[in-house]
């Protein structure tokens, strides 16, 4: 148990929308059985190469991740999450990976906030597609 922060991709940008719709669907069952919570959206403004945890993650400007908050069990796997749902063209990122890149300086958010990312509230997020 213990608390944790993670971000989730589409590989492919098509498919944000797929993911975010299941995201959403299965948001009532992660709150219930992992105390996990999606809470906004964060949208990269530059490319990023994050090597993380023996995972590479190439994040291209324009590239959205949801970002999700909670118990650390259900974050720990795609599988996990996902149960039976194929996931193969989906990533999943611990938040310290990205955290990481910014403190050492590789992408520097603290100078440069509104240029390198951007982040929504996931209620905002979504009354700004409809």
């Amino acid at each position: 148990m213990g608390y944790q922060e993670s971000y989730i991709y589409a590989k492919e940008e098509n498919e944000f929308a797929i993911l975010l719709d299941k995201v959403i669907e299965l948001s009532k069952i992660w709150d219930e059985e992992w105390s996990m919570y999606t809470t906004g959206i964060l949208m990269i403004n530059s490319d990023v190469d994050i090597n993380c945890d023996y995972n590479i993650h190439f994040l291209k400007k324009g590239k959205k991740l949801i970002h999700i908050t909670g118990e650390r069990a259900g974050q720990r796997s795609l599988a996990r999450m996902f149960g039976d749902y194929p996931f193969d063209g989906f990533g999943l990122m611990p938040a310290e990976c990205l955290h990481y890149l910014c403190v050492n300086g590789k992408v520097d958010i603290n100078k440069n906030r509104n240029i390198d990312f951007e982040y929504q509230l996931l209620d905002e997020y979504l009354s700004e597609q409809f």
